[in-house]
């Protein structure tokens, strides 16, 4: 086939097989309004589901501060880039701030801040709360250009078979949602990073960039060869390893409009490319004195990562090199390496162990699951859509997958493993998977309809394994991993026993049990998921990964590390002992004030603390005493005002003075997660 032939079809064949539907060759119109009314369908509900696990089901909380470290980021840089300056304020960034001659940087893609400037200019109170936003607009861009992606596949590849047999409006739905609900994407809703945050523009501006290369190519106007430059710029700009897909496919296609000699386009080509790459180039330049990538040696992580300091040195500051692809390519693409498992509680998915190393390359391997299990569905059609291009030959979708291609296959040269970088295969899936679905569709017209039903009866399963899939580590990262919220932790854990106990019987799983003696030193690792009970409900506490420790969310009165108190008339008058334990005490002295008590807290290894509360009053006073030896905290409340509020490594042994009389009181949500009531 000559060089740029793109089908066996004439134009003018195509053009009037889709007259009737509102498109032509090579058209990513949506057509009729009740085909962009079903992308707007899908559109609307990737954007609901996403929203709803990134706000634990409380969609009004969309403009909340996130309790995530980095989630301002952006609106840091952005507020940077508004006083004329790309450096920020040195410490900014933690471990993930590069520090160069020319100030303190992010390597993240600028265009996130950019978007910000507008708003953080007139309301400096937003600062914090636009990532989950931020990533909402991404779903937008990237759902809509998945189904103009989709109808061009159609309109170039199987318009023939189409004219015969329509296809519903209602697939566009699909492919709307599908990179958003099963993919890897989904996981990003997880939590409110910046990480998420650029690997969702990454994979949004990337599918922009390559509808805008499909329109440009096709459609032969000036002004889809503008809309390709900033497409492509704003690609690069974003995540620059997925994103430099648009930039590959207008350098290739530019290199066959020059052998054709079709100047004009050709020119639009070499314009889009500059503006992408010279906006890029001169903000890393700026950034880091190199005009692509960032220099890994200068990151602040190297002092803190063992693992990155010596990839870093191994790789003189790349962090790519081909020693990592067997480790990458064996976690992101075999579906059964043990990284991700079934579970009983709900989310009934959960990360399980750490990818596998293979070779002596130093590498970082956090969790991680694979394409296989994350986006079966998108894989298979892919799988179908390569043996399409390849009997068909055609040049600018071969372009286009190859340089959609080749930015993931650097993501396997990588130094780290992360789920996160699922995403960055997302775009090529895509543009395959549409190419594969029509050809699939084709098939199964002409198939018996057993075995229509039957393949039919397959892809909705993998839909529902991919969706379960990621959804479920979604929710598993939204409420175990990566620094949760403790508050929505807790929530989570007592649903999940809850409907443990509606479906199974016998002893709830995830559960570790440990005898009020057991020091600090012998508690067992504390692991995402589960929970740690003392004695018979004396504590029960939940693994708070992000600070990779125990944290209580309840305690018994009348156990051995809380007790609720109120004060005998003697206590009322003077000085008494208000609690003690080993190597410390609780002391109450009276003040000038009536019915105010001074309350010292002291300790054999010098740590103090005061503070004061008022007793008086005809009702008792309830006091509200915590000594905790596995988190080393000494508390004193009263009424729900804090009293004490200490760290202090003598928190051992609760006893109360004799002039306080203790009330016993159960623990309601121990009970319910160990016993059942």
């Amino acid at each position: 086939m000559p060089i740029g032939e793109e089908t066996s079809r004439s134009v003018h064949e195509v053009d009037t097989a889709l007259e009737a539907e509102g498109a032509t060759f090579g058209s990513g119109c949506l057509g009729d309004r009740l085909t962009r009314r079903w992308v707007a369908v899908g559109t609307a509900t990737a954007v609901a589901v996403f929203w709803l696990i990134g706000t634990a089901g409380r969609p009004l909380r969309l403009f909340s501060v996130s309790d995530a470290v980095t989630s301002n980021w952006f609106d840091i840089q952005a507020r940077s880039l508004l006083g004329g300056h790309l450096s920020v304020r040195p410490g900014t960034f933690l471990i993930e701030e590069f520090v160069t001659p020319s100030g303190s940087h992010m390597y993240f893609g600028i265009l996130p801040a950019l978007m910000r400037m507008p708003l953080i200019l007139v309301a400096t109170e937003v600062q914090g709360r636009l990532t989950l936003a931020s990533c909402l607009c991404a779903v937008v861009v990237m759902s809509v250009c998945s189904a103009r992606i989709a109808r061009r596949a159609q309109s170039v590849f199987f318009a023939q078979s189409n004219r015969s047999r329509p296809a519903s409006p209602r697939w566009f739905a699909l492919f709307a949602a599908a990179p958003v609900l099963f993919s890897p994407v989904l996981f990003l809703s997880s939590q409110q990073l910046i990480y998420h945050e650029a690997a969702a523009w990454g994979v949004a501006t990337a599918l922009w960039g390559i509808d805008a290369t499909f329109q440009w190519w096709y459609r032969h106007r000036a002004i889809d060869g503008l809309m390709l430059a900033l497409a492509a710029a704003a690609a690069l700009n974003s995540r620059p390893t997925v994103g430099a897909g648009p930039v590959l496919a207008i350098a290739l296609l530019t290199i066959v409009l020059l052998y054709r000699r079709n100047w004009r386009r050709a020119g639009w080509g070499v314009l889009a490319a500059f503006v992408s790459l010279s906006t890029y180039m001169t903000v890393n330049y700026a950034r880091f004195g190199q005009l692509w990538g960032a220099p890994g040696d200068l990151q602040v992580a190297n002092r803190f990562i063992p693992e990155l300091a010596a990839a870093s040195q191994m790789t003189h500051g790349s962090l790519l090199s081909l020693r990592f692809v067997p480790t990458t390519a064996w976690t992101y693409f075999v579906p059964f390496t043990g990284t991700v498992a079934p579970t009983r509680l709900a989310p009934f998915i959960r990360f399980a162990d750490p990818p596998v190393k293979i070779g002596s390359a130093p590498m970082l391997l956090a969790e991680s699951g694979s394409l296989p299990t994350s986006a079966p569905v998108l894989l298979l059609l892919a799988v179908v859509g390569t043996l399409v291009l390849v009997r068909k030959r055609d040049l600018v979708w071969s372009v286009v997958v190859i340089a959609a291609a080749v930015p993931a296959g650097i993501t396997l040269a990588f130094w780290t493993v992360w789920h996160r970088y699922l995403t960055d295969f997302v775009p090529v899936l895509v543009v395959l998977s549409a190419v594969g679905f029509w050809a699939l569709r084709e098939r199964l017209i002409r198939a018996r309809e057993g075995r229509r039903r039957a393949v039919t009866g397959g892809l909705v399963l993998l839909l529902v394994v991919g969706f379960w899939a990621e959804g479920g580590l979604a929710l598993w990262g939204r409420y175990f991993y990566l620094f949760p919220n403790f508050d929505d932790l807790v929530s989570a854990t007592e649903l999940r026993y809850r409907i443990d106990r509606l479906i199974f019987d016998g002893p709830p799983p995830d559960v570790v049990y440990v005898g009020v003696d057991t020091p600090r030193d012998a508690l067992p690792e504390a692991e995402a998921g589960k929970v740690l009970v003392v004695g018979e409900c004396d504590a029960i506490y939940a693994a708070n990964i992000g600070f990779g420790n125990w944290r209580s969310f309840e305690r018994r009165s009348g156990g051995d590390r809380r007790a609720i108190v109120s004060p005998s008339g003697a206590a009322r008058l003077g000085e008494s002992l208000l609690a003690q334990g080993d190597g410390w005490t609780l002391r109450t002295t009276s003040t000038p004030d009536s019915g105010v008590l001074a309350v010292t807290y002291a300790s054999d290894v010098g740590s103090i603390a005061t503070g004061r509360m008022d007793i008086g009053g005809d009702d008792p006073a309830l006091v509200d005493i915590v000594a905790d030896p596995f988190t080393n905290q000494v508390q004193v409340y009263m009424d729900g005002q804090m009293v004490i509020d200490i760290l202090s490594p003598a928190a051992e042994g609760l006893r109360i003075g004799p002039e306080w009389l203790q009330h016993p009181a159960s623990a309601p949500r121990c009970d319910a997660i160990v016993n059942g009531y």
